[in-house]
């Protein structure tokens, strides 16, 4: 459904601006810097008076103008969903700075509290019944569960909070099972390893094998992650590994690789196609290199039979 035009209201203090849209409230930040504890005092007065006093239940906090946050405004979050919770109400958080998100993951109040990425799909999520969809995480072994809300309506990427993967699903959803596009596990910051589906048919969104990309340092820890994902993979697997943005090949990630490569069915390597400081006579010589993932793509994955689109269970 379209998110209707909002309804905006002046709020009694500068520092917020609150919008009313069929009964949700969606407050959001004037101040690019929340740090100031008599600002933040305020601010959370004026919060806590549109719950107390105006009766508001389903609340959004667009955290979208907002660099820096304090502690002591973390603290008001967590009264602000306390207070909602006990009055049987609702908070989502939505627009985080990367680096405010981190505080939330870190801290582990990202598991309490609903976060999603845009506030219009907030809103969505408390006008289309607020149901959730719990989905299992792709990664073999994890028992985490990863919540859409909505599901996967209003966004279909979610982390599981027990591994800490992020993955995409394919929406809509076709209950009892969903089908990947991707899944991320972080390694250093700014770094990570990557499983994409690659597609044969992009109407059909048939699958026929995974590109694992590497970015950043392949060293023993960053192969233990790409590990996770690599057996992640069903079998018979058909894998395109891609480390031309890899910045290292250590022995212990090579190691893994030349492993792993054992019980893979295909595989090719893509390599920078110039040279770049990057090592790769650690990898295993008999493995098909390639300076381009289409040709790597186009060796490895094309195939007329192809094999099922990934999937995972839906869990109630």
């Amino acid at each position: 459904m379209d998110t209707p035009e909002p309804t905006v209201q002046p709020a009694r203090r500068t520092r917020l601006t609150v919008q009313e849209i069929e009964a949700v409230t969606v407050i959001g930040f004037v101040d690019r810097k929340i740090l100031d504890e008599q600002n933040i005092q305020m601010t959370g007065e004026e919060i806590y008076r549109l719950v107390d006093e105006l009766g508001r239940r389903k609340v959004v906090l667009d955290f979208g103008n907002v660099e820096f946050f304090s502690s002591a405004a973390l603290g008001k979050v967590i009264g602000l969903m306390r207070k909602l919770q006990a009055l049987k109400g609702k908070l989502i958080l939505s627009r985080l700075d990367v680096a405010i998100l981190e505080v939330f993951q870190i801290t582990r109040l990202d598991r309490m509290v609903t976060i999603i990425p845009a506030w219009e799909n907030a809103v969505k999520w408390f006008t289309s019944g607020c149901v959730d969809t719990l989905a299992a995480c792709p990664i073999r072994g994890c028992t985490g569960k990863l919540r859409f809300p909505g599901g996967m309506v209003v966004d279909n990427r979610g982390t599981c909070p027990e591994c800490r993967a992020t993955a995409r699903f394919l929406s809509p959803l076709a209950p009892p099972t969903c089908r990947i596009e991707y899944v991320q596990c972080a390694t250093y910051e700014g770094e990570w390893v990557r499983g994409d589906v690659a597609f044969s048919d992009g109407v059909q969104k048939r699958s026929n094998g995974w590109t694992l990309s590497v970015v950043g340092r392949l060293d023993l820890f960053a192969g233990e992650e790409l590990e996770r994902v690599w057996m992640s993979v069903s079998e018979p697997r058909r894998i395109v590994l891609d480390i031309s943005a890899a910045t290292e090949v250590s022995h212990g990630g090579a190691e893994i690789v030349s492993r792993l490569a054992k019980g893979t069915e295909r595989l090719g390597i893509v390599i920078p196609p110039e040279p770049t400081g990057l090592n790769v006579s650690r990898l295993p010589a008999d493995i098909r290199r390639f300076t381009t993932p289409a040709d790597a793509n186009q060796a490895t994955h094309a195939d007329p039979t192809a094999a099922p689109t990934v999937t995972v269970s839906l869990a109630e």
